[in-house]
């Protein structure tokens, strides 16, 4: 009885062991040039082709970590590159933590996704949008979840460290947490590297996963998220923009008050919601006594819990700061824009073109 248990109790820790799963590379060990997909056995495309403009090569100067870095130079129409990185497996429950750097500079932007299934292009789990003007913004492939700011002209650190097991996703930048969500679409099988447009120039180094099948249950009682819901990121400058926000109950207590601190353009207030009834896993939109007019660039906001329930903070800190950029352009003098376009209702999404320009033509009547 007593090698009876020996046996299973060795044989669940082999288990345990081979179960984990992890990968680093700093491109240090390939020669400058290299295709990454071809030269690896990890990595790959979307494709499967490697060794071609699918993939990424190898440049030497300008690295995060040693002298080596892979380069991403988009065109329009996207691509051509598209470079993936598969984690071992379709993860739904334990703990996935993936980080790497990135360089990008001003005016240029970058994305990734994560796939949620091992067949390529079947379920986008996450996508990640750093924007020109220096905005990250992460959904869960239907909806915005969070947004932040992320460091340009210089290397930067992105990492998710994500406990599937309670479904709770934290996004951190250098090291800081800038928000937290639960994902409808929990799992996780690859990454995928794809410049969107010609916009999309930037560097990534020192990429590495860690994944373990284990992972501790996590709930938290009084935890509030907030959100941005202001009308548009984009205006013109000298224009108005009303600020309003999204307080959603993470929680399994009702949310009855919160206190919510805003700062615009480095001035900062303050604003108390009284009589709430927010209750777990609903949200509220609430008016902020405050807005922004636009000046020409970025114009940078900042929402902040500072109380839940009367009390100086909740139980998950990581989702009560959100970030934003007001983008402000000042049109050229004697100048108007003008716009042709051609859509149909041959599909679900195509009437939206005819609603925006509408709404493009209200917004701007003058120019």
């Amino acid at each position: 009885m007593k090698k009876c248990l020996l046996l299973i109790v060795v044989s669940l820790s082999f288990y345990s062991i081979n179960a984990q799963d992890s990968f680093s590379d700093d491109f240090e060990s390939y020669n400058a040039g290299d295709y990454i997909g071809q030269v690896s056995s990890q990595w790959t495309t979307w494709s499967g082709n490697t060794g071609n403009n699918e993939d990424a090569r190898v440049v030497d100067g300008l690295a995060a970590s040693g002298t080596k870095s892979v380069s991403f130079v988009g065109v329009s129409g996207g691509g051509p590159q598209d470079v993936v990185l598969p984690f071992g497996g379709k993860r739904t429950t334990g703990s996935f933590q993936f980080s790497m750097n990135m360089y990008i500079q001003t005016g240029n932007g970058a994305y990734f996704n994560f796939q949620g299934e091992e067949t390529i292009g079947s379920q986008w789990t996450m996508n990640a949008r750093l924007n020109p003007n220096g905005e990250l913004a992460i959904d869960d492939a239907s909806s915005i979840r969070l947004s932040g700011i992320y460091p340009q002209d210089e290397w930067f650190n992105i990492a998710f460290d994500i406990n599937l097991t309670s479904n709770l996703w934290q996004v951190l930048i250098n090291g800081e947490c800038i928000g937290s969500f639960d994902n409808p679409n929990n799992s996780v099988a690859s990454l995928d590297l794809f410049p969107i447009d010609e916009t999309h120039i930037f560097f990534v180094d020192d990429v590495e996963y860690q994944y373990s099948p284990m992972a501790e249950n996590i709930s938290f009682a009084v935890d509030v998220a907030v959100t941005s819901a202001v009308d548009g990121t984009y205006g013109i400058t000298g224009s108005e923009k009303q600020l309003a926000a999204f307080i959603s109950n993470e929680g399994s207590e009702t949310i009855s008050s919160v206190d919510l601190g805003v700062t615009v353009n480095n001035m900062q207030i303050q604003e108390s919601y009284d009589n709430l009834s927010i209750l777990p896993g609903g949200s509220e939109l609430i008016d902020i006594d405050a807005s922004v007019i636009l000046e020409r660039g970025a114009n940078t906001i900042n929402l902040q819990i500072l109380k839940v329930n009367g009390m100086d903070a909740d139980e998950n800190l990581c989702n009560n700061i959100q970030n934003i950029v007001l983008e402000g352009f000042t049109p050229a003098d004697k100048k108007k824009i003008l716009v042709e376009e051609g859509t149909g209702t041959w599909c679900q999404w195509c009437p939206r073109g005819d609603v925006f320009m509408n709404l493009l033509t209200e917004r701007y009547p003058d120019h």
